[in-house]
């Protein structure tokens, strides 16, 4: 798996869970993010694709949870917007 399949993945992800609407939107996100997690072909290899894009969905998930409890968010769309 390369660093682009993981982030499209990620991206379908993001989609199918309706946490972002558009594919357009979701790569927004992606492209925005990308760059802090640092996804190379030697972590990939390391890590496995698979594992690495349930790693970084699980963290987003969490994220979402959190500023859901805190009330900073009402809706887990706002979190990527």
């Amino acid at each position: 798996m390369t660093p682009v399949e993981v982030l499209t993945k990620i991206k379908d992800f993001l989609i199918s869970d309706g946490m972002i609407a558009t594919d357009e939107a979701a790569q927004s996100y992606i492209d925005n993010r990308a760059s802090e997690w640092d996804i190379t072909e030697d972590i990939i290899s390391e890590v496995g694709g698979d594992e690495l894009v349930y790693v970084i969905v699980e963290e987003l998930k969490n994220e979402v949870e959190k500023q859901l409890t805190t009330g900073t968010i009402t809706d887990k769309t706002q979190y990527f917007i």
